[in-house]
Protein backbone atom coordinates (compact mmCIF):
# COMPACT_ATOMS: atom_id res chain seq x y z
CA UNK A 1 0.00 0.00 0.00
CA UNK A 2 0.73 3.79 -0.11
CA UNK A 3 0.64 6.33 2.26
CA UNK A 4 -1.51 9.29 1.72
CA UNK A 5 -0.55 11.14 -0.70
CA UNK A 6 3.45 11.38 -0.55
CA UNK A 7 6.38 11.94 1.30
CA UNK A 8 7.98 15.20 2.75
CA UNK A 9 11.10 15.68 3.94
CA UNK A 10 11.53 18.20 6.88
CA UNK A 11 14.69 19.55 8.33
CA UNK A 12 15.68 20.00 11.74
CA UNK A 13 18.30 22.32 13.54
CA UNK A 14 18.81 23.12 16.62
CA UNK A 15 17.90 26.72 18.49
CA UNK A 16 18.78 29.37 20.94
CA UNK A 17 16.25 27.79 23.60
CA UNK A 18 17.92 23.96 23.14
CA UNK A 19 14.72 22.50 21.16
CA UNK A 20 14.02 22.61 17.70
CA UNK A 21 13.51 24.60 14.80
CA UNK A 22 12.24 23.65 11.41
CA UNK A 23 14.56 25.21 8.52
CA UNK A 24 13.62 22.82 5.06
CA UNK A 25 10.17 21.35 4.12
CA UNK A 26 9.21 20.15 0.85
CA UNK A 27 7.67 17.27 -0.80
CA UNK A 28 9.81 14.22 -2.04
CA UNK A 29 11.14 15.09 -5.25
CA UNK A 30 10.40 11.99 -7.86
CA UNK A 31 13.51 9.92 -7.89
CA UNK A 32 15.74 11.88 -5.72
CA UNK A 33 16.58 10.15 -2.59
CA UNK A 34 15.51 12.28 0.84
CA UNK A 35 19.29 13.21 1.61
CA UNK A 36 20.29 14.38 -1.52
CA UNK A 37 17.55 16.56 -1.89
CA UNK A 38 18.40 18.12 1.96
CA UNK A 39 22.15 18.31 0.23
CA UNK A 40 20.70 19.93 -2.66
CA UNK A 41 19.07 22.53 -0.10
CA UNK A 42 22.12 22.93 1.75
CA UNK A 43 21.94 20.80 4.61
CA UNK A 44 23.88 17.63 5.33
CA UNK A 45 21.11 15.01 7.70
CA UNK A 46 23.37 14.59 10.43
CA UNK A 47 21.74 11.40 11.83
CA UNK A 48 18.20 9.19 10.80
CA UNK A 49 14.79 10.64 10.20
CA UNK A 50 12.13 10.27 12.68
CA UNK A 51 9.45 9.32 10.67
CA UNK A 52 5.70 9.53 11.14
CA UNK A 53 2.33 9.42 8.73
CA UNK A 54 -1.31 10.14 8.51
CA UNK A 55 -3.49 9.75 6.13
CA UNK A 56 -2.29 12.72 3.95
CA UNK A 57 1.15 12.26 4.72
CA UNK A 58 4.47 10.97 5.27
CA UNK A 59 6.95 12.79 7.00
CA UNK A 60 10.72 12.07 7.05
CA UNK A 61 12.38 14.77 9.64
CA UNK A 62 16.67 14.91 9.79
CA UNK A 63 18.43 16.79 12.34
CA UNK A 64 20.67 18.79 9.73
CA UNK A 65 23.57 20.63 9.49
CA UNK A 66 24.32 23.53 6.90
CA UNK A 67 26.44 23.04 4.02
CA UNK A 68 29.12 25.17 2.61
CA UNK A 69 27.56 26.56 -0.57
CA UNK A 70 30.22 24.56 -2.52
CA UNK A 71 29.12 21.44 -1.73
CA UNK A 72 25.79 21.45 -2.98
CA UNK A 73 24.76 19.32 -5.09
CA UNK A 74 22.14 19.54 -7.94
CA UNK A 75 19.76 16.54 -7.88
CA UNK A 76 18.62 14.75 -11.16
CA UNK A 77 14.88 14.34 -11.99
CA UNK A 78 13.04 12.06 -13.79
CA UNK A 79 12.41 13.22 -17.58
CA UNK A 80 10.85 10.32 -19.25
CA UNK A 81 6.99 10.07 -20.05
CA UNK A 82 4.86 7.93 -17.75
CA UNK A 83 1.28 6.77 -17.45
CA UNK A 84 1.93 6.45 -13.60
CA UNK A 85 3.94 8.24 -11.29
CA UNK A 86 3.99 6.79 -7.80
CA UNK A 87 5.65 7.39 -4.68
CA UNK A 88 6.28 4.34 -1.75
CA UNK A 89 6.77 4.36 1.62
CA UNK A 90 7.49 0.80 2.64
CA UNK A 91 9.55 -0.47 5.91
CA UNK A 92 12.04 -3.78 6.49
CA UNK A 93 13.92 -5.75 8.48
CA UNK A 94 17.00 -7.61 8.43
CA UNK A 95 16.10 -10.09 11.17
CA UNK A 96 17.76 -12.60 12.32
CA UNK A 97 18.06 -15.66 14.87
CA UNK A 98 20.00 -18.80 15.50
CA UNK A 99 18.27 -19.74 12.48
CA UNK A 100 20.30 -17.13 10.08
CA UNK A 101 18.45 -14.42 8.96
CA UNK A 102 15.27 -14.47 7.32
CA UNK A 103 14.63 -13.31 3.78
CA UNK A 104 11.09 -13.66 1.30
CA UNK A 105 10.79 -13.78 -2.66
CA UNK A 106 8.51 -12.29 -4.77
CA UNK A 107 5.61 -13.48 -6.46
CA UNK A 108 4.39 -13.63 -9.45
CA UNK A 109 2.62 -10.86 -8.94
CA UNK A 110 5.34 -8.25 -8.53
CA UNK A 111 7.79 -7.15 -11.54
CA UNK A 112 10.65 -9.47 -10.52
CA UNK A 113 9.47 -13.00 -9.76
CA UNK A 114 11.58 -15.31 -8.03
CA UNK A 115 13.47 -12.08 -5.96
CA UNK A 116 14.56 -12.68 -2.91
CA UNK A 117 13.97 -9.88 -0.17
CA UNK A 118 13.69 -8.77 3.27
CA UNK A 119 10.86 -9.10 4.94
CA UNK A 120 8.30 -5.63 4.81
CA UNK A 121 5.89 -4.01 2.90
CA UNK A 122 4.08 -0.55 2.63
CA UNK A 123 3.12 1.15 5.34
CA UNK A 124 -0.60 1.74 4.95
CA UNK A 125 -2.24 5.41 5.74
CA UNK A 126 -1.36 6.20 9.66
CA UNK A 127 0.54 3.57 10.16
CA UNK A 128 4.02 3.61 12.44
CA UNK A 129 6.57 1.84 10.14
CA UNK A 130 7.85 -0.27 13.21
CA UNK A 131 4.31 -1.53 13.20
CA UNK A 132 4.33 -2.03 9.66
CA UNK A 133 7.38 -4.13 9.95
CA UNK A 134 5.90 -6.20 12.62
CA UNK A 135 2.86 -6.98 10.77
CA UNK A 136 4.85 -7.77 7.42
CA UNK A 137 6.77 -10.11 8.80
CA UNK A 138 3.82 -12.01 10.22
CA UNK A 139 2.28 -11.61 7.12
CA UNK A 140 4.84 -12.86 4.94
CA UNK A 141 6.79 -15.46 7.18
CA UNK A 142 3.97 -16.45 9.98
CA UNK A 143 7.68 -15.03 12.48
CA UNK A 144 7.10 -13.06 15.41
CA UNK A 145 9.76 -10.46 15.82
CA UNK A 146 11.36 -7.95 18.46
CA UNK A 147 12.30 -5.01 16.76
CA UNK A 148 15.68 -3.19 16.70
CA UNK A 149 16.87 -0.03 15.19
CA UNK A 150 15.97 1.96 12.41
CA UNK A 151 19.69 1.52 10.92
CA UNK A 152 19.12 2.98 7.13
CA UNK A 153 16.89 4.52 4.58
CA UNK A 154 17.22 3.52 0.94
CA UNK A 155 15.75 4.87 -2.26
CA UNK A 156 15.40 3.70 -5.69
CA UNK A 157 13.91 5.09 -8.87
CA UNK A 158 12.71 3.25 -12.13
CA UNK A 159 10.80 3.97 -15.20
CA UNK A 160 9.62 0.93 -16.96
CA UNK A 161 6.72 -1.61 -18.08
CA UNK A 162 4.59 -2.26 -14.53
CA UNK A 163 1.27 -3.89 -13.29
CA UNK A 164 -1.15 -3.43 -16.15
CA UNK A 165 1.10 -3.22 -18.96
CA UNK A 166 1.36 0.75 -18.12
CA UNK A 167 4.94 2.41 -17.89
CA UNK A 168 5.84 3.04 -14.56
CA UNK A 169 7.50 6.12 -12.99
CA UNK A 170 8.28 4.13 -9.83
CA UNK A 171 9.99 5.84 -6.59
CA UNK A 172 10.25 3.25 -3.45
CA UNK A 173 11.81 4.71 -0.31
CA UNK A 174 12.69 2.27 2.15
CA UNK A 175 12.90 2.08 5.71
CA UNK A 176 15.80 -0.36 6.82
CA UNK A 177 15.08 -1.89 10.86
CA UNK A 178 17.33 -4.57 12.43
CA UNK A 179 14.80 -7.26 14.28
CA UNK A 180 15.40 -10.74 16.12
CA UNK A 181 13.21 -13.48 16.56
CA UNK A 182 13.98 -15.55 19.60
CA UNK A 183 11.68 -18.54 18.77
CA UNK A 184 12.41 -18.98 14.99
CA UNK A 185 10.08 -21.38 13.19
CA UNK A 186 9.52 -23.13 9.72
CA UNK A 187 8.52 -19.86 7.51
CA UNK A 188 4.90 -19.43 6.32
CA UNK A 189 3.13 -16.92 3.77
CA UNK A 190 0.07 -15.74 5.48
CA UNK A 191 -0.90 -13.42 2.41
CA UNK A 192 -1.72 -15.92 0.53
CA UNK A 193 -1.77 -13.68 -3.17
CA UNK A 194 0.18 -11.29 -2.48
CA UNK A 195 3.78 -10.21 -3.49
CA UNK A 196 5.34 -12.77 -1.08
CA UNK A 197 6.15 -16.52 -2.94
CA UNK A 198 7.93 -18.15 -0.11
CA UNK A 199 9.91 -17.19 2.98
CA UNK A 200 13.02 -18.94 4.18
CA UNK A 201 16.05 -18.80 6.99
CA UNK A 202 19.55 -18.44 5.27
CA UNK A 203 22.87 -18.76 6.66
CA UNK A 204 24.45 -15.00 7.06
CA UNK A 205 28.13 -16.10 5.88
CA UNK A 206 26.15 -17.36 2.50
CA UNK A 207 23.37 -14.84 1.95
CA UNK A 208 26.09 -11.88 1.79
CA UNK A 209 28.27 -14.26 -0.89
CA UNK A 210 26.75 -14.66 -4.19
CA UNK A 211 29.60 -17.48 -5.18
CA UNK A 212 28.14 -19.46 -1.93
CA UNK A 213 26.52 -23.39 -2.68
CA UNK A 214 23.93 -22.03 -0.43
CA UNK A 215 23.30 -17.95 -1.76
CA UNK A 216 19.04 -18.11 -2.38
CA UNK A 217 18.97 -19.55 -5.71
CA UNK A 218 17.38 -16.62 -8.10
CA UNK A 219 19.66 -14.25 -6.41
CA UNK A 220 18.95 -10.93 -3.96
CA UNK A 221 17.62 -7.72 -4.71
CA UNK A 222 20.92 -5.59 -4.15
CA UNK A 223 19.61 -3.11 -2.24
CA UNK A 224 18.48 -6.30 0.39
CA UNK A 225 21.78 -7.75 -0.16
CA UNK A 226 23.76 -4.60 0.89
CA UNK A 227 21.43 -4.43 4.22
CA UNK A 228 22.44 -8.00 5.18
CA UNK A 229 25.65 -7.27 4.42
CA UNK A 230 26.03 -3.95 6.02
CA UNK A 231 24.32 -6.33 9.32
CA UNK A 232 27.05 -8.82 9.13
CA UNK A 233 29.34 -5.93 9.52
CA UNK A 234 27.91 -4.60 12.40
CA UNK A 235 30.11 -4.83 15.50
Amino acid sequence: MNVGAGITVVGLTADDAGGTREVFREPLRQGVAPRRQLREAGFRASRLPDVTSDADDAVLAYEVTPLPASSRTPCAHATEKADLVRQRLAAYAVVTSERGVLLTRLSQTTGRPGLWILPGGGVDAGEHPAEAVVREVWEEAGQDVELGELVDVSSSHRVGIGRGDVVEDFHAVRLLFTASCSQPSEPVVHDVGGSTESAAWFSIAEAVDPEAPGYPEGGMASWALDAVRAFADMP
